[in-house]
């Protein structure tokens, strides 16, 4: 649903960072399966603090990813 409800916003993020030689780390890509992002981890803690927040918690050990980018970048 996140994907669909922001395509337009998506589409012109992605240009604006072409145009600047930029990436895009779009977190969707790597936190959810099939547009399905988990709300609460194995122990039933909530994952988001409100409807587009992550916890500290999550966000800290679920962001690898951005590592993986920047390393990725050079």
């Amino acid at each position: 649903k996140f994907n669909n409800l922001t395509k337009v916003d998506h589409q012109n993020i992605y240009k604006i960072a072409k145009n600047l030689n930029s990436t895009v780390i779009n977190p969707i890509d790597y936190l959810c399966k099939n547009n399905d992002c988990p709300m609460i981890d194995k122990n039933g803690y909530p994952l988001y603090k409100d409807s587009k927040h992550m916890t500290s918690t999550y966000a800290r050990e679920s962001a690898v990813f951005i590592d993986t980018t920047l390393l990725n970048s050079k």
